[in-house]
């Protein structure tokens, strides 16, 4: 299933191989029947590196988080102030945001906050809860 991203203000630039999108004023992020909503979020988004055929969205998320997910009919849900995870999929990652602004100089503090507070691959270590979505495969997950 593919990602899609919804929120009505955004920045992006490139940072190596990543893609990074830091999105404010609510945001949404849905695969399938599982979702996960935030005031603000901060994207790295792998199209080119992840395994052959398959994108990675490293998703560290701020306020009033809310993140539902279904997996094989098993749902479960977690509501926190932050959350980091990662998503993955097979067919593409959509992004619909209304305005999308250059990055200023310096960087929005969610963005220093989230590189402090996410993993190694993208500056830091793991800290709180983490999670992990991928898209079923056939014969098991990737």
């Amino acid at each position: 299933m593919s990602i899609q991203v919804t929120a009505p203000h955004g920045y992006r630039w490139r940072e190596g191989a990543y893609e990074v999108w830091v999105l404010e004023r609510g945001c949404r992020l849905k695969q399938g029947e599982s979702s996960a909503s935030a005031e603000r979020a901060v994207l790295w988004i792998d199209r080119e590196r992840a395994e052959p055929g398959q994108a990675k969205v490293l998703a560290y998320l701020d306020g009033h988080v809310d993140l539902r997910l279904v997996r094989d009919g098993r749902r479960a849900g977690v509501t926190d102030r932050t959350w980091f995870g990662r998503f993955y999929t097979r067919r593409g990652v959509t992004m619909e945001v209304a305005r999308i602004d250059r990055p200023p100089e310096p960087k929005p503090a969610i963005y220093e906050t989230a590189r402090q507070q996410t993993s190694p691959d993208v500056g830091g270590e793991a800290r709180g809860a983490a999670g992990e979505l991928a898209e079923p495969t056939p014969g098991g997950l990737p």
